[in-house]
């Protein structure tokens, strides 16, 4: 089982947002310090770019109505039933994830958002993920060309998936699905003895290829992302011949890594005149 990776004090990575005019930050974040400013609130209106890891809806919530120009979004999430990081998803409460990102929606192009669940198959007594909510709200993020979330999210957590295409502005031109969440048990329409399997999510893209002509008439690909390896690529292509989407199955996450700005993303000291930071 893949193990937390060490986390970096908010306290820390919180005097990153004082750079003066910073244009692109990255960081990962998480500790059992409380989220607070050390002096005043940073002023992040240059902010166009921002990449976070294992930042929680707390954290969210007080920096991005301060990035009302913020136009690309990378926001991870983790998951570890087996840990006492408080920082540790447990509740996913996909209501009080759109709350957090109505501050920039008037402004947000791109948007990624991912969860790692660092355990297998769900062990007896082990915990499973508590979801409540729903992403329905995102589909008044009408700025919104790129986005990539867990297919999941899109579906639902109910007894039956629900069609993709509910919760996705009209504006997408690109859609990332990733396969993350679907071996937990709060994915209820695909846990069963026989696992997850091509059919479970195949009907689900039958569906939006018929849809999206009419209700996303700006869709050109939709992008597989398998970061738990759990389709077969072969059959999976045969199920979905002749469909009318670009649909592309990436088996690397790494292969979809994103960034906004790649040429301008680069590890800085900081200083008054750094417009691009990422910190590890």
């Amino acid at each position: 089982m893949m193990r937390p990776r060490p986390r970096t004090g908010s306290i820390e990575v919180v005097s990153l947002f004082h750079v003066p005019t910073v244009t692109h930050l990255a960081a990962q974040m998480g500790s059992t310090e409380l989220f607070h400013w050390p002096a005043e609130e940073p002023d992040l209106r240059c902010l166009t770019s921002l990449d976070l890891e294992g930042c929680c809806v707390t954290f969210m919530s007080k920096i991005l109505p301060l990035a009302r120009s913020l136009k690309s979004l990378s926001w991870r999430w983790e998951y570890a039933p087996e840990t006492d990081d408080p920082w540790m998803t447990t509740n996913l409460d996909l209501d009080e994830i759109i709350s957090a990102l109505s501050y920039v929606r008037d402004t947000l192009g791109k948007f990624q958002f991912r969860i790692t669940v660092y355990s297998g198959n769900r062990l007896e007594g082990e915990p499973r993920m508590r979801v409540s909510g729903s992403f329905g709200g995102l589909v008044d993020f009408t700025r919104l060309t790129d986005i990539e979330v867990p297919l999941a999210c899109l579906a639902d957590f109910g007894v039956q998936p629900q069609p993709l295409d509910r919760h996705i502005p009209r504006s997408v031109e690109t859609l990332g699905l990733s396969t993350s969440m679907l071996y937990n048990e709060a994915v209820r329409w695909i846990w069963n003895d026989r696992g997850l399997k091509n059919q479970d999510v195949v009907p689900l893209l039958q569906q939006l290829a018929k849809s999206y002509p009419t209700k996303l008439p700006q869709l050109r690909l939709v992008k597989i992302i398998d970061d738990i390896d759990c389709l077969d690529k072969i059959e999976f292509g045969e199920m979905l011949a002749n469909n009318p989407l670009g649909i592309d199955i990436v088996k690397d996450p790494k292969a979809v890594k994103w960034s906004a700005h790649p040429q301008r993303v680069a590890k800085l000291r900081p200083s008054n005149r750094s417009k691009s930071m990422v910190f590890v």
